[in-house]
């Protein structure tokens, strides 16, 4: 492991960043750019973030990261200041420690850590109990007192002893720019046709492998590719192979014209990888104290990378997260003025559910506290725009703090990758989108079934869902008759419990014996509820029952 230390900032080398040094400036750098490079970030901190300690502005310093597009994270310390920033999805997680005057930033929170021996006995409970009920903790906090994350659209600087933090951006759908639908779409359509320009532009004819399913997003990506002329393109997709996602996958691949490979693990090979070296290296390199380790490709990936399958120089682009961005997430019954404490529940029931013991009065009044809390400090309007604060809490929450750390399998296996569905453009436009054209994405499904890329949109399935293993079919369809006459909960409970964990397409159940599932008496609800549990125990070597 090598790292750089070098005062107050701390960097493990080993997660891909650059470092450049010139005369008193050094910049620590990783990500892309689309309307710069990290060679002008350099000429722009040298020439105009001078250690002139009356031009250190943090307004300034976050106008202009405002300005940047693409995914990013970057460190700049001089003398006398230190400026550190997220890009607005929080792509690329820094981390820093402030007590008593006492300051260290870096992308590692495991250094930090260590440099201040934080006593991994003293935890903050808050967040133990958000990671339990949702994966990942709200706002800045991690498991450990006075060890906090850069969050989404935020940045700090540390001058004279004093850390200022700014958000620069915040995701503000509840500021709706009003158009006729026919405007709407071809301002989409602007937007799809700058968003694919500017993905084809940056990866500069190099192989692009595709994570491809029988969604929408990764769709649109492999279907755009097409129409703006790639030919280097590889999709994959994972998981059982005569799953509907598979099949389709594999037809929408051959019908653009692209090769498609599926990665088949078997149940045996993938529980024998989640107890292996290389995966507990890749929790132990990515873990942030704040989030649930993503587990959702790293197996696939790292079998693509054992077997020379992907070239070292692809850059993998997946449909994360068109779904959310585009109004997937939003619940029809929003469209009316509910009540706030029938809002509250069902966003709580959405994201804060991991464990139904965990789902009480306390615990939930406790979580819509620290909620309010960010909402406070981000200017988070919460009256008449139930929708928009929601998704805010969401693309603060799950999104940025979970979602896109997935990313982090691509790192590990030292690949380049690109998120299309998250660019600035893609953003802006959705964030101004009215809401009744977000519910059950309208506009964005139209869009893509009028415009039909690569034909692979009309009389084309998408996620429709089929019971696989099939000797599941019967055993859950005598179940649910025997069972129906004691109520709807009792037979969820029932098919969480005897089938889901044989249902997971993706197989990453397996993580978890299904003895544990089968005799659960604690209300999982999925996988990510049993990672949340090991995730913890593994933090401070305890049973939580």
């Amino acid at each position: 492991m090598i790292t750089f230390a070098t005062d107050r900032v701390l960097m493990s080398h080993c997660l891909g960043w650059e470092k450049k040094d010139k005369k008193d400036i050094t910049i620590w750098f990783k990500g892309y750019l689309h309307n710069s490079s990290i060679s002008n970030i350099y000429e722009q901190a040298f020439n105009c973030l001078n250690d002139n300690d009356n031009d250190v502005d943090i307004v300034k310093l976050s106008n202009w990261v405002n300005e940047l597009r693409g995914h990013f994270s970057f460190i700049i310390r001089s003398p006398s200041w230190i400026f550190a920033t997220v890009d607005k999805v929080n792509t690329i997680p820094l981390f820093y420690f402030e007590n008593n005057n006492n300051f260290f930033v870096g992308n590692r929170p495991s250094l930090i850590k260590d440099k201040e021996r934080l006593n991994q006995k003293i935890i903050n409970n808050q967040s133990y109990l958000e990671i339990s009920m949702s994966g990942y903790t709200t706002g800045r906090d991690t498991i450990y007192p006075s060890l906090f994350q850069l969050t989404a659209g935020e940045c700090l600087l540390f001058h004279n002893n004093v850390l200022s933090r700014n958000f620069y951006y915040t995701y503000s759908p509840w500021k709706v720019n009003n158009r006729s639908e026919d405007k709407l779409i071809r301002d989409f359509n602007n937007v799809l046709h700058s968003t694919m320009t500017e993905l084809i532009r940056s990866t500069k004819g190099r192989k692009i492998v595709i994570p491809l399913s029988a969604g929408n997003d990764s769709r649109l990506v492999a279907s755009g590719l097409k129409h703006f002329g790639v030919k280097d393109v590889l999709c994959i997709s994972y998981g059982r192979k005569n799953s509907f996602e598979s099949i389709m996958a594999k037809e929408i691949a051959h019908k653009l014209g692209y090769k498609w490979k599926h990665v088949l693990i078997s149940d045996k090979n993938k529980r024998k990888f989640f107890h292996s070296k290389k995966f507990q290296k890749y929790k132990n390199n990515y873990d942030s104290y704040s989030s649930i380790p993503a587990v959702q490709d790293i197996a696939e990936i790292c079998l693509l990378k054992e077997n020379n399958i992907i070239p070292d120089d692809s850059i993998i682009v997946n449909g994360n997260s068109g779904d959310f961005i585009s109004g997937g997430h939003i619940s029809s019954s929003l469209m009316n003025d509910l009540k706030p404490e029938v809002a509250w529940e069902l966003f709580m029931q959405k994201h804060y559910s991991l464990w139904s013991k965990l789902y009480t009065s306390t615990n939930k009044k406790n979580i819509i506290k620290q909620l309010l809390e960010v909402a406070k400090s981000r200017d988070i309007p919460l009256s008449g725009h139930n929708h928009g604060f929601f998704e805010t809490f969401e693309y603060l929450g799950r999104q940025s703090m979970y979602v896109v750390n997935q990313q982090q399998a691509y790192d590990f296996n030292g690949y380049e990758w690109r998120l299309p569905l998250w660019s600035d453009s893609f953003i802006n436009f959705w964030e101004g989108v009215p809401m009744k054209y977000k519910v059950e994405q309208n506009l964005y499904n139209k869009v893509l079934q009028e415009n039909n890329w690569g034909g692979v949109w009309r009389g084309m399935p998408i996620n429709k869902k089929n019971i696989r293993p099939k000797w599941i079919a019967p055993l859950r369809l005598i179940s649910k008759i025997f069972l129906s006459p004691f109520g709807k909960p009792i037979w969820h409970k029932f098919e969480k419990n005897v089938f889901q964990y044989w249902m997971d397409v993706t197989r990453n159940s397996v993580i978890v014996p299904y003895h544990k599932v089968l005799l659960d008496s604690n209300g999982q609800k999925n996988t990510f509820s049993w990672v949340s549990k090991m995730y913890l125990e593994e933090k401070q070597n305890i049973n939580l029952e």
